[in-house]
C-alpha cells in the first residue's frame, strides 16, 4: 500500500513539474512576442512623430 501511495505521489509531482516548466516556457514565449511587437510599434511611432515634426516645421517656416 505504501509503495502505491509513493508511486502515485511521485507521478503527481512529475506532472506538476512538467506543468510548471510548460507554463514558464509559455510565459517566456508570450513575453518575448509582446516585447518584439511593442518594440516594432514604438519604432514606427517614433518615425511617424519625427516626420510629423519635420512637416510641421516646414509649414511654419522654421
Amino acid at each position: 500500500m505504501n509503495c502505491r501511495v509513493y508511486l502515485n505521489l511521485s507521478i503527481i509531482i512529475d506532472r506538476l513539474e512538467t506543468s510548471f516548466t510548460q507554463i514558464q516556457q509559455f510565459t517566456s514565449d508570450v513575453s518575448h512576442e509582446l516585447r518584439t511587437s511593442l518594440t516594432i510599434m514604438r519604432g514606427e511611432l517614433d518615425v511617424a512623430l519625427i516626420r510629423n515634426r519635420k512637416q510641421h516645421k516646414v509649414k511654419k517656416g522654421y
